[in-house]
C-alpha cells in the first residue's frame, strides 16, 4: 500500500517538473545550447566548487542539487541537431552558468523528492504532512541504509592530510 503523503509529495514533484519544462525553450538549437552550457557548468562546478565547500555549506548543497539534476537535464536538453558539425561557440560566463544552474538545481530537488517518496514507500523514510508542509524523518530501519556513507566519510577523514 502506498503512503498518501508520499503520493502527495510525488504529485508536487511532478508539478515542479511540468513547471520547469514549460520554462525551457522548445526549439532544438536552443535546447542544445543549454545542454552545452549545462556540461560546461558541471565541469566548472566540479573543478572549482569543491575548494569552496569549507567556506559555505550552501555551496556544497547547491552543487549536490545540480548533480541530482544532471540526470534529468540531459534527456530534456540533449537533442540531436540536423546540422552536422554544429557546436556552440558561445563563451561560458558567470551569468550563463548561473542561468543553467537554476533549472538544474530545480531538477535536482525533484529527483530528491522522488527518491524520498520511493524510500517512504519502502518503509525507510516516514513522511507526515501538516497543511502544506511535509516533514520527512528516517525510520529506525533507515540507519542501516546509510552505513556506506558513514564509512566513506570516516575513510575520507582518515585519509585527509
Amino acid at each position: 500500500m502506498t503512503d498518501s503523503n508520499a503520493q502527495a509529495l510525488r504529485r508536487l514533484a511532478e508539478a515542479q517538473v511540468a513547471t520547469i519544462l514549460k520554462q525551457l525553450p522548445s526549439d532544438n538549437m536552443s535546447r542544445f545550447v543549454l545542454f552545452i552550457e549545462v556540461v560546461r557548468t558541471m565541469d566548472y562546478w566540479g573543478i572549482h566548487v569543491p575548494t569552496q565547500f569549507d567556506d559555505s555549506e550552501n555551496v556544497g548543497q547547491s552543487f549536490h542539487q545540480m548533480c541530482w539534476g544532471w540526470n534529468r537535464a540531459v534527456p530534456e536538453l540533449f537533442t540531436p541537431l540536423n546540422q552536422p558539425g554544429a557546436f556552440s561557440l558561445m563563451e561560458s560566463t558567470y551569468e550563463s552558468r548561473g542561468y543553467v544552474a537554476a533549472p538544474m538545481q530545480k531538477f535536482g530537488k525533484v529527483s530528491l523528492l522522488r527518491r524520498l517518496c520511493d524510500m517512504s514507500e519502502l518503509g525507510i523514510m516516514k513522511i507526515t504532512r501538516a497543511g502544506d508542509e511535509f516533514q520527512i524523518r528516517m525510520t529506525d530501519d533507515a540507519r542501516a541504509q546509510f552505513a556506506d556513507a558513514t564509512e566513506l566519510d570516516r575513510l575520507q577523514t582518515v585519509g585527509s592530510p
